[in-house]
């Protein structure tokens, strides 16, 4: 299954649209700057830009530009396959799958009813899930809900993204809508290069909710993560709070995501690329030094 054409319509006027664009740019500081877990982006879906049906946040910091593009998937249960939810009927294009509201994003579908709090990202009448997409791995320090309704149980997910190449059908990528929110099907998303991080289990039942997911995502990177309501279907990873996790009656909107830029650490021996430079400087400073002398 490829990509949906929108997302990769979206990556491609990434590369083509200037800094400056209409992406949503943010400050590089979170909620609380003295916080150990606050990092150099920020992105603020809250006040993303909609580009080709997607929702797009940028954070930048030392002149880097990171970009992340949300996209909604949901399915009737943990059985049954995820898609990508089209326009709900009778609703305006506004309310097409992932959708923006003022305290964050949400999932809209046509299994959601009117009751309030269906539209957010939930485990009500089946199984929302929102998948990040960055322009270049990241690791997530902290997530923040800027609407809870009644409970705020969640999931957290990172593509493993040498998945893809590893012998693996040529067909398969984090975005397949074949994938089901379960860890025992073939297709299921543990199963398909997914990995289940941490489940988190809350108290908050209203207002807003910022959670510090550092430790779990030491030494992680990924260009795709994922935040969907708790399912007990998906197992693995750590629980935190387990006791307060439950499988049903958790809504929230999420408003931002913090995170750092992904960088791999050569292995010892392996000189830092900047180390490489000078070994070239000397040698050449050498092989000059040569010449003059004969």
């Amino acid at each position: 299954m490829k990509k949906p054409a929108r997302y990769v319509l979206a990556l491609s006027l990434l590369g083509l649209l200037p800094c400056a664009s209409a992406l949503a740019a943010s400050s590089n500081n979170c909620s609380d700057p003295s916080s150990t877990t606050c990092s150099n982006y920020i992105w603020d879906f809250a006040n993303s830009s909609v580009v080709n049906g997607a929702l797009t946040a940028s954070a930048s910091h030392s002149s880097t530009i990171l970009t992340s593009i949300a996209t909604g998937w949901h399915a009737a249960n943990s059985v049954l396959a995820m898609t990508e939810p089209q326009q709900r009927s009778g609703a305006p294009i506004a309310y097409q799958g992932v959708t923006k509201y003022s305290f964050g994003l949400g999932v809209n579908t046509d299994f959601d009813s009117t009751e309030i709090g269906t539209h957010g990202i939930d485990n009500q009448e089946g199984f929302d899930l929102v998948i990040f997409a960055f322009n270049q791995a990241v690791t997530l320090t902290q997530i923040t809900f800027g609407y809870v309704k009644r409970d705020a149980d969640f999931q957290l997910f990172a593509y493993n993204d040498a998945y893809q190449g590893a012998g693996q059908p040529a067909d398969t990528n984090p975005l397949d809508n074949q994938i089901a929110y379960n860890s025992t099907a073939a297709k299921g998303l543990t199963n398909v290069g997914w990995d289940l991080l941490a489940s988190y289990g809350t108290t908050a039942t209203s207002g807003s909710l910022v959670t510090s997911v550092a430790t779990q995502t030491v030494g992680r990177g990924s260009m795709f993560w994922a935040v969907g309501a708790y399912s007990s279907s998906v197992s693995g990873g750590t629980s935190v709070n387990p006791n307060k996790l439950d499988n049903h009656n958790d809504a929230f909107k999420l408003q931002k995501l913090c995170g750092n830029l992904y960088v791999t650490t050569p292995p010892p021996g392996v000189p830092e690329p900047a180390t490489l430079s000078l070994l070239a400087l000397g040698a050449l400073g050498a092989m000059r030094l040569r010449r003059r002398a004969s």
